[in-house]
């Protein structure tokens, strides 16, 4: 009789011990779930020449595949970048904190630039990176990053996204009352848009 009820809480234990394992191993998966989405999906984030870029909305094979809602496509003649909503934000910040004082185009000229870096392997492989990148954006350094975009600053970077560029194709801007470093004066400038000399 004691031998059986021995057997029993033995029992009783391991299948305590088998659920509460199983519990923990999943609560310890479930946070991770995004970044394990994230590296399993095949993305190429930088545009280069003569390279084939895939996206999160086409399959290996090359079939569609619909895009998540809130993205947007970046379309140029070599490439396309899905763009989510936090970097939408990011530039729509960028815009805000760098053009705010600007005029629309020159708002959507600022947004153009940072998505022309993308393209460029000169710069970082995403829209965080470079704006990040450092001394690359005033604002960033200063601060001023941090202020809340408003409403035409998000349109000047959906403007920016479908392909409007002002700037015919900027690498940088820069504000020559205002600028301190000489290496920026040596780029070529290529337009003038409000108090911003866009160059490359």
């Amino acid at each position: 009789m004691k031998e059986d009820s021995v057997g029993c809480k033995k029992r009783s234990f391991m299948h305590w011990f088998v659920r509460k394992t199983i519990g923990l191993t999943l609560l310890s998966i479930i946070p991770f779930l995004p970044l394990i989405d994230l590296y399993a999906s095949p993305v190429v984030l930088k545009i280069r020449e003569n390279e084939g870029v895939l996206l999160n909305e086409e399959s290996i094979a090359g079939e569609d595949v619909p895009m998540e809602e809130g993205q947007e496509k970046l379309e140029s003649e070599k490439a396309r970048y899905i763009l989510n909503q936090e970097e939408r934000v990011l530039l729509a910040r960028t815009v805000y904190s760098e053009a705010r004082g600007e005029s629309f185009d020159g708002q959507v000229a600022v947004a153009a630039v940072v998505l022309n870096r993308l393209k460029s392997k000169d710069f970082p492989d995403d829209i965080l990176g470079i704006i990040f990148q450092a001394k690359a954006f005033t604002a960033v350094k200063d601060g001023q990053f941090w202020l809340e975009p408003d409403e035409t600053s998000f349109q000047a970077v959906e403007e920016a996204v479908k392909g409007v560029d002002p700037t015919g194709g900027a690498l940088y801007y820069y504000n020559p009352q205002r600028a301190t470093s000489k290496w920026i004066l040596t780029r070529k400038v290529i337009k003038k848009i409000g108090r911003h000399n866009f160059a490359i």
